[in-house]
C-alpha cells in the first residue's frame, strides 16, 4: 500500500523551501520594505480522471515611501501598498505562465 504523507510532507517542505529561497524580485520604491510570500499552482488535467495540480512558492520584496494613496487616511495602511504592488505583479505573471491561481500567504518586514 502506498503512503501518501510522504509525497504530501516532501511537497509541503519543498514550497516552505521555495517560499524562504526563490525571490521573485523587488516591486515598488520607498524606505518601507517587506518580505511578501506568495503561492502559486498550475492545474494539469492528465490523461486519467484526475486533475493534477503543480504548486510553487517564492517571495517579492515590495518597498514603499508610505505617501501612497492607499497608505493615507484612516483606512489606509502601508500593507496595502505591498499588497497592490504583488498583486499586479502576479496578474502579469499569471499572463504570461498561465497558472490557475495564487495567493499571498504572508507579509512580514524585511
Amino acid at each position: 500500500m502506498y503512503d501518501d504523507s510522504y509525497s504530501e510532507n516532501a511537497v509541503q517542505r519543498r514550497l516552505e523551501c521555495e517560499a524562504l529561497t526563490h525571490c521573485l524580485g523587488t516591486l515598488g520604491s520607498g524606505v518601507n520594505v517587506a518580505k511578501v510570500q506568495v503561492s502559486w499552482y498550475f492545474e494539469d488535467p492528465g490523461l486519467g480522471f484526475e486533475t493534477g495540480i503543480e504548486e510553487h512558492a517564492g517571495f517579492y520584496f515590495a518597498c514603499a515611501s508610505g505617501e501612497e494613496p492607499e497608505a493615507q487616511g484612516e483606512e489606509g495602511t502601508i500593507y496595502a501598498v505591498f499588497e497592490n504592488l504583488v498583486n499586479a505583479a502576479m496578474d502579469r505573471r499569471q499572463e504570461k505562465l498561465g497558472f490557475a491561481s495564487y495567493a499571498i500567504d504572508d507579509i512580514s518586514a524585511a
